[in-house]
C-alpha cells in the first residue's frame, strides 16, 4: 500500500491534545451479553481500529488512546506499540467504568458503533454529557439517520429519491403501496445484519416485527459515497462499488473508485441527501443504489451511515491520504483527493488489486 499523507493543514489543528479511538466491536461493547463475537466481526471492527490508530499516530501533537476487550478467547491481530494509552477490559463493570473514564480524560473522542440496539446514539450521547469534542456526527443526527424509517420518510419529505419504506402496523391500505419483491431488514441496524429478500407476501414479517421495517426492492448498482460533514457544508469523497451479497445477507467489502462516468450520479444523489440533513460534523457514509437508466432517475438513497465506515480503510489505500487532519480540524481542507490506486478492499479491511467487473446488488 503506498505512503499514507496528512490531508488538510494540521498546522491549525490544536496541538498536545489526548484523542480516545473507541471501535465497540474490539472495545467490549458485547462484554454483557457474555458472548464472544464471530472471528470476521472482530477483524471487521480491528480492521477499521487499526487504519484510524496508524492514521492518528502519524500526527506528533496527539496522543492516543483506546480500549480493548480482553477477556480469554478473544483475539485480534492490533498493533498496540505505537499507542500512548491502552486500556483492557474484561467484565461489563471494568468496561463502563473505564469508557467513562477515558471519555472524560481525552481531549477529543472517536466512537465507532453500530446502529443496533441504538447503540451508536447512547454512546454519542455519553461523550457530549462528557464534554469532550465528539469527532463525529451529534447524536441529533445520529438519531435521524440510524432510524432507517425516520431518515427514509425524512429524505422522501425533502425530495431525495428513496425506496418507500414502511413499517408494522400498517395503516388501512397502505400495504398495498409494497408489491413484492421487497427487502425486510432491522429499522436500527448496520451493515447487512438480518437482511433479507421477500419474493411473496406470505412471509412479510416475523413474528417480533418491533423492529422490522419493509421497503421496495430496487435493482441496480450498489454503491457508498463518504463524506467530511464540517457544520453548515461538507467534503464528498471518491465513491466506491459495495459488494453485497442480498442473499446470505452479507457486506463483502468494496471497491475503489466507481466507474467515472457514474461518479457524477453518485456525488449528486449524496450532495442532495445531505443538503436534506441538519448540520453537523464528522466522517459518514451514504449507501445507496444506482438504477439502470442513465439520466440517474432510478437512483435511490438506501441509508446513511452516521459513522466512520470500512470504506475509511479502502479509501486511504487507493489515495495514500491520511484524513485523521481533516476529522481533528474541520477548516483545513484541501481538494479532494485523488485516487492513485484502484483497490478492492474485504469486509476484513484485506487490500487487493481491483480485478473483477462491477457487481450487480443493492444495501
Amino acid at each position: 500500500m503506498m505512503p499514507v499523507t496528512n490531508w488538510g493543514s494540521s498546522s491549525a489543528v490544536t496541538p498536545a491534545g489526548n484523542v480516545f479511538i473507541y471501535e465497540a466491536l474490539c472495545g467490549g461493547s458485547g462484554i454483557a451479553n457474555g458472548e464472544l463475537l464471530s472471528g470476521s466481526l472482530l477483524r471487521e471492527g480491528a480492521a477499521m481500529l487499526q487504519a484510524l490508530l496508524d492514521d492518528f499516530c502519524l500526527l506528533p501533537e496527539w496522543q492516543v488512546w483506546t480500549l480493548l476487550d480482553d477477556r480469554p478467547g478473544v483475539e485480534m491481530e492490533l498493533n498496540r506499540e505505537q499507542l500512548d494509552r491502552c486500556c483492557q477490559v474484561q467484565t461489563e463493570q471494568e468496561h463502563d467504568i473505564t469508557f467513562e473514564q477515558l471519555v472524560r480524560q481525552a481531549d477529543a473522542v472517536l466512537v465507532v458503533a453500530p446502529e443496533t440496539d441504538q447503540l451508536l446514539l447512547r454512546l454519542t450521547r455519553q461523550v457530549e454529557r462528557a464534554g469532550s469534542m465528539l469527532l463525529g456526527p451529534s447524536s441529533e443526527w445520529v438519531a435521524m439517520a440510524g432510524d432507517k424509517l425516520r431518515l427514509n420518510h425524512h429524505l422522501a419529505a425533502h425530495g431525495v429519491s428513496v425506496p418507500t419504506c414502511l413499517a408494522p402496523p400498517f395503516p388501512p391500505g397502505m400495504d398495498a403501496e409494497l408489491e413484492p419483491p421487497l427487502v425486510r431488514k432491522p429499522r436500527f441496524g448496520a451493515g447487512a445484519d438480518r437482511l433479507q429478500r421477500i419474493v411473496d407476501r406470505d412471509s412479510w414479517f416475523p413474528a417480533d416485527g418491533s423492529n422490522q421495517i419493509v421497503e421496495s426492492y430496487h435493482a441496480g448498482l450498489a454503491v457508498s459515497v463518504s463524506a467530511l460533514l464540517q457544520e453548515g457544508t461538507f467534503q464528498l469523497l471518491p465513491a466506491g462499488l459495495q459488494h453485497v451479497d442480498l442473499e446470505k445477507a452479507c457486506y463483502q467489502g468494496g471497491a475503489i473508485p466507481l466507474a467515472a462516468h457514474l461518479q457524477p450520479r453518485a456525488a449528486s444523489l449524496a450532495s442532495r441527501s445531505l443538503r436534506a440533513m441538519p448540520p453537523s460534523r464528522g466522517f459518514i457514509g451514504i449507501d445507496m443504489v444506482l438504477g439502470e437508466n442513465p439520466s440517474g432517475e432510478d437512483d435511490v438513497v438506501i441509508e446513511i451511515n452516521p459513522r466512520i465506515t470500512t470504506s475509511y480503510v479502502g479509501l486511504r489505500a487507493a489515495t495514500g491520504v491520511n484524513l485523521a487532519p481533516a476529522l481533528l480540524d474541520y477548516h483545513g481542507w484541501q481538494e479532494l483527493p485523488e485516487v492513485k490506486q484502484h483497490i478492492e478492499f474485504t469486509a476484513s479491511g484485506e487490500i487487493m488489486p481491483a480485478q473483477r467487473e462491477p457487481l450487480q446488488g443493492r444495501c
